[in-house]
């Protein structure tokens, strides 16, 4: 049996190396020989690798995503302060960046759940989940910011007037 203090560091070594996936697969096998709750959850590191995949609303890995959000959530109101908690808050907002873009509800739990804000917002009619409001926090934007139209004379290539 492998013992588990090594397992940490591997997952540090392959989540510093960009290879997600790596760190995914050894958080499972870690969970699997009796390591689970040591270092940082296999549901967060998953997180991480389904809301970078994430392209499109309703797109396979934004499915995978939504799947996670009561793991993701318990996680983020996980306390700790120690550096595995630092560590797992900014994996969590990491992961949750995409999928908020994309008008994921999991991950506007998930930032809410930690009193962060996301851009995107909340599906919700109220625009607060739960979360927000038991904190009494203010609802997340939910629509876009109005885009400046090009004026015509940009457009044209014609310099503009002063």
């Amino acid at each position: 049996m492998v013992p588990i203090g090594n397992w940490s560091e591997w997952i540090i070594t392959a989540l510093a190396s960009g290879r997600v996936g790596l760190a995914l697969h050894l958080a499972d096998a870690r969970d699997q020989v009796g390591g689970r709750g040591a270092g940082l959850p296999s549901a967060v590191i998953e997180g991480l690798l389904h809301g970078r995949a994430a392209r499109a609303a309703y797109d396979g890995a934004w499915h995978r995503y939504e799947a996670l959000r009561p793991a993701l959530v318990d996680s983020a109101s996980s306390g700790g302060e120690d550096g595995v908690a630092h560590a797992r808050t900014l994996m969590l907002l990491a992961g949750a960046l995409r999928p908020a873009l994309l008008q994921s509800q999991a991950a506007v739990d998930v930032a809410e759940t930690l009193g962060a804000t996301l851009p995107g917002g909340s599906t919700r009619s109220s625009g607060c989940s739960p979360n927000c409001a038991a904190r009494g926090s203010p609802p997340l934007r939910t629509s876009p910011r109005p885009r400046a139209r090009p004026s015509v004379a940009r457009a044209s290539g014609r310099p503009e007037a002063p």
